[in-house]
């Protein structure tokens, strides 16, 4: 009986001697099996560098107008009819050339007129000049005699009055010169406005009126256009205003690099848009009142950047993450424009070890694993 209960507590024994070995066992094994979790939880982020020269442009899109620079709607400068035409659509006419003539027969016979009526006008004159010298005479004889009393104060005064007369007739006939004069000069220039001339060499662009036509001031009869100089006008809003400079602002549109040659001094009130304009050459693919798709580049050049998703809202505030001895840096930054996916950045150094991708997963100061 002795026996049995000595062998019951000896295998009692063993058995406490194995679970302690086992339990020390284990502790000692518990460091690796907890160090391969910890890893295993670590985030694991992609990691790059800033891009120091990276190419940021600022553009804005816009819908331009082609149209020559030079052009014009051509009136009648004097009221009347139409007597001919010296143009007809499409063709090229010099500076100077004739284009139309207005009511010309009238005009010349007005011009007729205003010299006959200044004829008479200084026939007038002559004879005031006339009155006026014999009337000096009479003045002159009877002031002598009615000092000599050879003749009554009344017939002197007479006398006098009749010279002052004929001074006043002689100044109202040169005042009738001057108005003859002024009316052959007027009658003389409408003569000469009634043949219109081209103002510039061009080519007309359409025929607005036929010979037999009524025309009259303000009334085009044809519209000319210069062909050897072309420009692209077009609106932008009004906070751009300060961005765009003349002979510095580029263009770029149906292939070609422009500057803007013209700003309007003003923003228009109603629509908040101002006005600008870039010289072009024609080519056979282009057309005066074509619409062009335009970029205006407000901006062109080399800065730092990161992509877009790198840069993060925390706290208001915009961040980048940096791995530093492999655990997460919140990094403040100032951010500037977007272009192609890319975010200007001020405040990340060139050596900074960036996070690119597995951002959302971290926070200040957890610890990452790192692909480069």
């Amino acid at each position: 009986m002795k026996n049995e209960n000595g062998k019951r507590e000896m295998k009692k024994l063993i058995i406490a001697v194995v679970a302690v070995a086992l339990a020390g066992c284990a502790g000692k094994s518990s460091p690796q099996k907890s160090g391969v979790a910890a890893e295993e939880t670590r985030p694991l982020v992609k990691v790059g560098s800033v891009d120091a020269k990276h190419r940021f442009r600022e553009v804005r899109h816009v819908q331009a107008s082609l149209r020559a620079k030079e052009s014009a709607l051509v009136s009648a400068r004097v009221p009347g009819t139409i007597d001919a035409l010296f143009a007809e659509e499409g063709a090229k006419v010099e500076k100077g050339a004739k284009l139309f003539q207005v009511d010309r027969v009238n005009l010349e016979n007005a011009v007729r007129a205003a010299e006959d009526d200044l004829r008479l006008a200084r026939a007038k004159a002559r004879e005031a000049e006339v009155t006026r010298e014999k009337t000096r005479l009479d003045d002159s004889r009877m002031k002598r005699l009615s000092e000599e009393n050879a003749v009554t104060r009344d017939a002197a005064e007479k006398a006098a009055v009749a010279n002052a007369r004929a001074d006043a007739a002689c100044d109202a006939a040169a005042a009738q010169i001057t108005k003859a004069e002024t009316a052959l000069a007027i009658a003389k220039k409408n003569l000469a406005d009634s043949t219109v001339l081209a103002p510039f060499a061009g080519t007309i662009k359409r025929k607005l009126k036929d010979a037999g036509d009524y025309a009259g001031p303000g009334t085009p009869v044809f519209a000319l256009d210069n062909p050897s100089v072309y420009e692209i006008c077009f609106d932008l809003n009004a906070a751009d205003y300060v961005r765009v400079a003349v002979g510095r602002t580029v263009v770029e549109t149906a292939g070609r690099r422009l500057v803007v040659a013209y700003k309007s001094p003003s923003v228009n009130p109603a629509t908040r848009t101002f006005e600008a304009r870039a010289a072009i050459d024609l080519t056979e693919d282009l057309a005066p009142g074509m619409l062009l798709d335009a970029d205006v580049v407000l901006r062109d050049d080399e800065t730092a950047g990161l992509p877009v998703r790198s840069v993060n809202l925390r706290g208001g505030t915009n961040v980048v993450f940096t791995v530093e001895d492999g655990r997460i840096r919140a990094l403040p930054v100032e951010t500037g424009i977007v272009s192609g996916g890319w975010r200007e950045v001020r405040g990340v150094p060139e050596s900074a070890k960036v996070v690119l991708e597995g951002m959302l997963l971290v926070n200040e100061g957890d610890e990452v694993r790192v692909v480069n």
